[in-house]
């Protein structure tokens, strides 16, 4: 619980802190150059932003030349929305170790899992974890983000989709929670992201 309560505090100063994501996005947007902090209430990086989010949630495994595993659901991605009262962080993991974070009001870090084998390694596990936690999860249509302290999970499988209701963070804190090894893999992988942003 003492690792947990840790890597949520560093989710929160990821979300007070400038942000520090490499020069160009997948679409070939410019992104806040590293070292710097995305504007405060930036419009264009909050549109930038949620355009990563969607596309990390609409993207087929040929587009990042992923190959679907072969055992369990074939879990190749995952997407995780973090809600609080400063905004929201969405996680974003793919197998191969590629790891990004976006902030709703703008801003992100990206591809810190090309850079650090620590994050590369904290994002296979999440991967793996979420496999014992699809039972908790269903197909359903993209979802707005998360109000308040509140989480959500997305996982790309072999057959699609699927993703959890939103589950207040209080809840998922608990070791008694279905969910409980899920959220603590991604706040580990929010730790090792940290720790490799403040690197460069």
């Amino acid at each position: 619980m003492k690792t947990v309560a840790c890597a949520l505090l560093s989710v929160l100063v990821l979300l007070q802190v400038a942000c520090q994501p490499s020069a160009d996005s997948a679409d070939g947007k410019k992104v806040p150059d590293a070292g710097k902090k995305a504007p405060e209430g930036d419009p264009q990086g909050r549109e930038l932003m949620a355009g990563l989010r969607n596309m990390a949630l609409t993207m087929t495994p040929d587009q990042i030349n992923v190959t679907v595993p072969s055992a369990g659901r074939g879990i190749w991605g995952s997407v995780t929305d973090f809600g609080s009262p400063e905004g929201t962080a969405t996680l974003v993991t793919f197998l191969g170790g590629s790891t990004s974070l976006y902030f709703s009001s703008g801003g992100g870090i990206i591809g810190t899992g090309d850079s650090s084998e620590d994050v590369r390694k904290a994002s296979r596990t999440l991967l793996a974890e979420l496999e014992n936690c699809t039972a908790q999860m269903e197909a359903r249509s993209l979802q707005k983000l998360p109000t308040g302290d509140s989480v959500r999970f997305y996982v790309h499988t072999r057959d699609g989709l699927l993703s959890t209701a939103e589950i207040p963070a209080s809840d998922l804190q608990s070791s008694e929670h279905p969910l409980f090894p899920c959220y603590a893999a991604a706040m580990k992988v929010f730790t090792q992201v940290r720790l490799a942003s403040e690197k460069k």
